[in-house]
């Protein structure tokens, strides 16, 4: 799997108007610190590391290259304007193609769950992304859930079920959920709603049916004594 790649350069740090003289340039503020390297204050386009950052995410290899000098990359994080949604900054962390790196990857849904289309479930994707560890090499750019495994009501897909490559290793919980099916709240309530009634209905008809047999019983008992007259 090819590396995606985006350069790079030094930038000066300390003055605020700085970063914001930046940004109004379509220049984007970032850092890259880690492996064999001290943090380095950079700065980019503002397109071309948008178009790196929703490709690569945190699970593909970025190859940054800063002024003539490449690093191996991943993005560690980055922020966005609260209100406009914009890149404001990236952290990119060096790391070494000999040792494990850690990271998320994301979790991709694919097929028709059975249990969804033909008996009315709801899908819970209670994960979706995943910590991992491994070497640059092995790392995934994402993990498939096949869906036509949750066939029947109840059904879930844990961490533990997930197949992984050599040397990829999965940090979570091996006993968490990643995805389920379960009957939707509103259908729970409609099935539940009539039995309750029907059990009301009959606890309520209960001293009525005792009465009409004890007058019953009453009108049989008293029959013999007329008869005697």
């Amino acid at each position: 799997m090819p590396n995606f790649a985006l350069a790079v350069k030094k930038r000066k740090t300390g003055a605020q108007s700085l970063l914001t003289q930046l940004i109004k340039n379509s220049r984007l503020p970032a850092v890259v610190y880690g492996f064999g390297t001290d943090p380095i204050a950079v700065d980019t386009d503002y397109n071309e590391a948008l178009k790196v950052i929703k490709g690569a995410s945190t699970s593909h290899l970025i190859d940054l290259e800063v002024e003539g000098h490449k690093l191996l990359t991943i993005v560690r994080g980055y922020q966005q304007d609260p209100v406009t949604d914009k890149l404001i900054h990236i952290d990119f962390l060096a790391v070494s193609d000999k040792k494990p790196l850690l990271t998320s990857v994301p979790v991709e849904l694919a097929g028709v769950s059975r249990a969804v289309k033909e008996l009315g479930c709801k899908l819970n994707v209670k994960n979706e992304r995943l910590k991992v560890r491994c070497l640059p090499k092995d790392l995934p750019a994402k993990f498939v859930i096949d869906l036509s495994i949750l066939s029947e009501v109840g059904k879930s897909i844990q961490v533990g079920d997930i197949a992984t490559g050599p040397g990829v290793t999965i940090l979570n919980n091996p006993k968490d959920p990643v995805v389920s099916v379960t009957i939707p709240r509103q259908i729970e309530e409609t099935v539940a709603a009539p039995v309750e009634g029907v059990a009301t209905a009959v606890s309520e008809a209960a001293p009525a049916a005792e009465a009409s047999a004890e007058g019953e019983a009453k009108s049989d008992t008293a029959a013999p004594v007329e008869a005697k007259r």
